[in-house]
């Protein structure tokens, strides 16, 4: 026959002309569909992610807020999901307690503002300059939550307390040393000081951030943040000219 040697042997002349040209067609229709429907999950799926985010950041964002201005324990769930204007279902499905929700939300403070200094100290300035900004940075967000709070919840959480050693003391410890020793060997710091009584110096600085920071930027806020400036670097002798 004349389709003989495109056709399946043994098929009869109507069964050839079907598998010629009918049965192309509607690989190509179920072919399509196929493609149409996967298409049309992929749209969906992603469209859902991204309010499923959007909520998601709405939470964080409602939370921290709250968190910081009344403490962790005065915050309910309740609370959270009236400001991010959820359910509190919503709030359990994507975090699980208000615990969970606090921990990621100071891993990703945490991080962000380590990517934050890193990116200042990358930049071609000066340690003086370099250390002011860093300063004055850490004064803007020590107030950010209650002295206490982080304490309390670490020694609460054992995944969060983990979390802050593991960061610290792999990440945050090494890169201070880092920009320290680079600038000793330019000179622009004392070079017979010891890592560790550098390292205890920038903590006390920390620490008046974290315990001070708020209340002191309440009034003569320029005045206070260039005193703690001059204080870092001079203490308490006469700065040079």
């Amino acid at each position: 026959m004349i389709f003989q040697n495109h056709c399946t042997p043994h098929l009869s002349y109507s069964q050839q002309l079907f598998e010629i040209f009918i049965c192309p067609y509607f690989k190509n229709i179920v072919f399509t569909y196929i493609f149409l429907y996967i298409l049309i999950e992929v749209i969906v799926l992603n469209g859902f992610e991204k309010v499923k985010e959007k909520k998601k950041r709405a939470i964080k964002e409602a939370a921290f807020i709250l968190f910081s201005e009344r403490g962790f324990n005065e915050v309910k769930i309740e609370h959270i999901a009236k400001k991010a204007n959820v359910s509190q279902v919503t709030i359990y499905n994507h975090f699980g307690s208000k615990d969970a929700l606090f921990r990621e939300l100071i891993q990703e403070f945490v991080e962000n503002e380590f990517q934050y200094y890193k990116a200042l100290a990358d930049e071609d300035q000066p340690f003086h300059e370099m250390m002011q900004k860093m300063i004055i940075r850490k004064m803007n967000t020590g107030g950010l939550f209650q002295p206490d709070m982080l304490l309390q919840m670490m020694q609460k959480d054992e995944a969060l307390r983990e979390f802050i050693y593991r960061y610290q003391n792999e990440k945050i410890l090494p890169w201070y040393l880092e920009i320290l020793e680079r600038a000793q060997r330019k000179n622009e710091i004392n070079p017979n000081l010891s890592k560790e009584m550098m390292l205890l110096y920038i903590q006390m600085f920390t620490k008046l951030g974290d315990d001070f920071g708020a209340k002191l930027l309440e009034e003569n806020r320029e005045k206070h943040i260039q005193d703690i400036v001059t204080m870092f670097f001079y203490g308490l002798s006469v700065p040079e000219k």
